[in-house]
């Protein structure tokens, strides 16, 4: 795996294409990376509660598993185009998804403004954490689902 060195990953890939095998390192940092940026962009300047810090905890960990697993329902070291297959279906799978984070977003954030005694500002609840890991491992399944396929 090269880290660094853009000149001689560059070379490799001119010469010859990564195999699944070689490539699901990159998927999976790549991924887990920017899943990790993503929530912890999200604390600056807000304060958080601790189901803000396990819900990312949560998103991370499942982003990075649910890539293993897709890896693995393309057939693992045995597979083949798993990066066109998991960013294809991927995206696809993420707008279809997308198009239910609405209404879900709107019922968590009816309930939380009116049932919730969370305290006034960030109020994050064991809910909302729960919902959002929910689906981000139903998410995870079904691209899993789709790749096996």
């Amino acid at each position: 795996m090269y880290i660094w060195n853009i000149g001689a990953l560059k070379k490799k890939l001119a010469s010859e294409r990564f195999s699944d095998k070689e490539l699901i390192p990159y998927i999976v940092l790549y991924t887990g990376l920017s899943a990790l940026g993503t929530e912890v962009i999200q604390y600056f300047p807000f304060e958080a509660n601790a189901w803000d810090y396990i819900g990312s905890v949560g998103a991370v960990i499942m982003t990075i598993a649910g890539t293993v697993y897709c890896y693995k329902c393309n057939g693992g070291k045995n597979g083949t185009n798993f990066a066109s297959k998991y960013f294809s279906i991927g995206f696809v799978i993420g707008v279809r998804f997308g198009v239910y984070l609405i209404p879900i977003s709107f019922i968590l954030g009816f309930y939380s403004e009116f049932f919730s005694y969370e305290q006034e500002g960030n109020h994050t609840t064991f809910l909302d954490a729960l919902v959002l890991s929910c689906w981000t491992a139903i998410l995870n399944l079904r691209m899993a689902k789709h790749i096996g396929d």
